[in-house]
């Protein structure tokens, strides 16, 4: 049978509500005598008229301003939804949208240095695991805060942490994202009673100062 010919019966059906039962029951009809792939193709079909991919029909300005109402580590996670997603939020327009509009006090952007990937990915998983309390170590000071109040064992900067270790002899440095960065001690290992960290060094004091 010409396709032509079920598609213009099907147009001449009756739509009122009082013809709705008999539509239904020609529907049901119909289901009984799909194959699997044509229930498979049917299921396609009808996910697709009513699921539309908004962002990923957007131009890629629009879509930067959207950009700018999500969190950097939200358009990371959000790469993974779909081939055109990933494209979409991994172009520098979007991502810099995103990251000044969250960030605006921290160092810019430059999408036009071939770091700049790396640096967003960066920034957006130290804040992620900071906001979903998924540090990547913890830490138990067992000490009198009477007995040690003139102490700072502990400096975080920018998703980096110094702090003592060893009994106090030794400092460990670790990013939130990815790990143990570095170790440091004295020659003669003194006791550390503070410790302080920047984006360029990390500064201590011993016990005897």
């Amino acid at each position: 049978m010409d396709p032509a010919v079920v598609h213009e019966c099907y147009r001449a059906l009756p739509t009122a509500a009082t013809a709705a039962p008999a539509r239904q029951q020609l529907f049901q009809s119909l289901v009984q005598h799909l194959s699997t792939e044509d229930c498979r193709i049917l299921y396609n079909l009808i996910y697709a008229k009513f699921h539309v991919d908004i962002l990923g029909c957007l131009p890629i300005e629009l879509a930067a301003g959207i950009a700018a109402y999500l969190a950097p580590w939200d358009v990371f996670r959000y790469r993974s939804v779909s081939k055109r997603w990933n494209e979409i939020l991994s172009s520098p327009l979007v991502c810099s949208s995103s990251f000044h509009a969250y960030f605006p006090d921290y160092q810019r952007l430059d999408t036009n240095e071939p770091g700049w990937p790396r640096l967003f990915r960066q920034v957006s998983k130290r804040r992620l695991a900071l906001v979903m309390g998924r540090p990547y170590s913890k830490s138990f000071f067992p000490y009198s805060w009477d007995r040690w109040s003139k102490t700072q064992f502990l400096s975080y900067h920018d998703g980096m942490i110094a702090h003592v270790i060893n009994n106090h002899r030794s400092i460990q440095v670790l990013s939130v994202v990815d790990g143990l960065i570095a170790t440091y001690q004295t020659d003669n290992r003194n006791f550390f009673s503070i410790v302080a960290l920047s984006g360029t060094a990390v500064a201590a004091a011993t016990m005897g100062g």
